[in-house]
């Protein structure tokens, strides 16, 4: 009896156990998002094998959906087949749409190409922070001009706080940690108070490492409360764009099968 109640306490005793939730099919998500509905504010298409059969025409109609779309909060479209179309699409979209807080792009089909789509749309995003494209077919490195062009777009973008495209490497910067993308074969330079790093001869990569600094010291500012804009770039602070600290979990860490969420410090300023 004893050990029946505490089955039934842990929920391994009596009656059926729950039915799996069944995942959504592409076009049912994209139906909702077109709908704006409120009640999907993930969109995720992750590991789907009729996306990755129709990527082209399914990017299209979801950016034309995310276009309008004021409840999305994330974006997964992990192992889709993702391609370069697809990411010129999704940078357009990206430049206009003030919902979505993470986009996930792992494990497609980016070169160079898209990745540098997906940069000049974010140049003019305010409100996207967390971006995810490692794990490209053939074990893709960006290329040095990529770079280039991601460093472009944080001259206007002051939001991002989280990049994630490849081997990651970090470095220690004014009390907290950035991440940085280890790009063709440079290899991260440490800042002068961190240690146990080797150097790189790419200024681009030592320049990245600053502008995440940079994005993330102003989203601390948003959850201080303090002036935001004496830490935008120059041309920006005329007319500063209205933002909102942003709050970044990992949920990655699980124990038990309970998902643990905590801070992901690689990427955001300590609370201390």
């Amino acid at each position: 009896m004893a050990l029946q109640q505490n089955m039934d306490l842990f929920g391994g005793g009596g009656g059926e156990a729950p039915s799996p939730r069944k995942k959504m099919k592409a076009a049912e998500i994209i139906k909702l998002i077109e709908e704006n509905d409120p009640s999907l504010t993930v969109a995720d298409f992750a590991g789907s094998t009729i996306y990755a059969l129709k990527a082209v025409p399914l990017t299209e109609q979801l950016c034309a959906a995310l276009k309008a779309s004021t409840h999305v909060k994330e974006v997964n479209l992990e192992d889709c087949g993702v391609n370069d179309a697809c990411c010129v699409m999704l940078g357009e979209m990206l430049s206009t749409n003030t919902s979505i807080k993470k986009c996930v792009l792992n494990k497609n089909k980016i070169k160079d190409e898209g990745c540098t789509a997906l940069a000049n749309g974010l140049a003019t995003n305010t409100t996207l922070r967390e971006i995810e494209v490692f794990g490209q077919e053939g074990g893709r490195k960006w290329g040095e001009g990529c770079l280039v062009q991601w460093l472009e777009m944080y001259k206007t973008n002051v939001t991002i706080i989280r990049v994630n495209w490849c081997a990651l490497q970090f470095t220690q910067h004014s009390g907290f940690r950035v991440a940085v993308a280890s790009l063709s074969h440079a290899r991260v330079r440490s800042h002068p108070r961190a240690t146990g790093h080797r150097s790189t001869n790419s200024k681009s990569t030592v320049t990245l490492t600053k502008m995440l600094a940079r994005n993330t010291d102003i989203n601390r500012a948003l959850k201080n409360g303090d002036d935001y804009v004496k830490l935008l770039p120059t041309p920006l602070q005329a007319d500063p764009p209205k933002l909102e600290f942003y709050q970044i979990e990992d949920v990655r860490a699980k124990r038990g099968g309970v998902a643990e969420v905590r801070n992901h410090q690689s990427f955001y300023p300590a609370s201390s």
